[in-house]
């Protein structure tokens, strides 16, 4: 009786426990219905379907047209002709440095080493010699320790103070050009007398016109004489500084790009002799051609 009593008491606490449980779920279903509207929608990615790639067919591009390049004349000649070699031999060891690039040098005649110099010279194959002639220049004072040829000479002596120069330095010369000489080179006259003695000890020797009066007949003399010639551009050692010197040679550059040669001539002085030794490997680099004046000579 006892236990019949104890399993009915059970069966009504596991019903009260079920419904207490169907309660709670029936509460929370009322109170999410009311909660839903209150939260925010879920979006949905709509995903597109998959569009085919349109492949356009290939058009080649218009030619590129290439940039106008104006023509240019190009790197032209140059000529070195260093003047007043003869007093010492230091042009020598500065010709030496310049190999293998060409210079001309000029040496005095009657002077201490000229034929010293002329003959050392004359030998290196990166160099040729020239007379550097002492000609009457416009001022009397400038006749020091030299024989200069006047044009009060007569045409006898003229020649025979020439022969004289030429017995020394003949041998080793290929050409002449003028020491001073402004006045000289200015009369008609006294330069045909020398250009035809110039032309009968050797017709192949040249006279470069050192250009130091804006009066000179030497090209137009030599022209009738059939002398072949040539005139200086640019003087280099004007002013003795080795930054002018340095402008000089820039100068002489752009006179062989407009007229496709240039002849310039220095002398025996240190600034100027430093300046082409730093300065003549870098011209034929830019594209120059170094020569001789006997190059350039007509």
């Amino acid at each position: 009786m006892r236990n019949s009593n104890k399993n009915t008491n059970n069966r009504f606490f596991v019903l009260g426990v079920l419904f207490l449980i169907f309660l709670i779920l029936v509460t929370l279903f009322f109170i999410l219905k009311e909660i839903k509207p209150m939260l925010p929608p879920v979006k949905t990615k709509i995903i597109q379907p998959f569009k085919k790639a349109i492949i356009q067919p290939f058009v080649k591009p218009p030619p590129i047209k290439p940039p106008v390049v104006k023509e240019e004349k190009g790197h032209g000649e140059i000529a070195f002709d260093i003047d007043d070699a003869g007093w010492n031999t230091e042009i020598i060891g500065a010709v030496k440095k310049l190999q293998p690039y060409p210079v001309t040098v000029a040496v005095i005649p009657d002077t201490p080493y000229g034929v010293y110099d002329a003959k050392a010279l004359s030998k290196m194959p990166n160099c040729q010699v020239i007379m550097h002639l002492p000609l009457e220049p416009d001022n009397p004072r400038d006749m020091t320790g030299l024989k200069f040829l006047t044009i009060n000479m007569s045409a006898k002596q003229i020649k025979h103070r020439f022969d004289g120069f030429y017995k020394e330095l003949g041998r080793y010369i290929v050409g002449v050009n003028n020491h001073e000489g402004s006045l000289f080179t200015s009369n008609k006259e006294k330069m045909k007398e020398l250009l035809m003695d110039l032309k009968s000890k050797n017709k192949n020797l040249f006279f470069l016109d050192s250009m130091t009066s804006p009066y000179s007949v030497v090209g137009t003399e030599a022209e009738k004489l059939g002398v072949k010639t040539a005139k200086r551009d640019v003087f280099l050692d004007d002013n003795t500084s080795y930054n002018s010197v340095v402008q000089s040679i820039e100068e002489t550059k752009q006179v062989a790009l407009e007229d496709g040669h240039a002849i310039a001539i220095g002398h025996v002085l240190p600034e100027t002799l430093a300046a082409l030794e730093q300065q003549v490997p870098l011209i034929a680099q830019e594209g120059y051609k170094l020569v001789f004046v006997s190059q350039l000579v007509h």
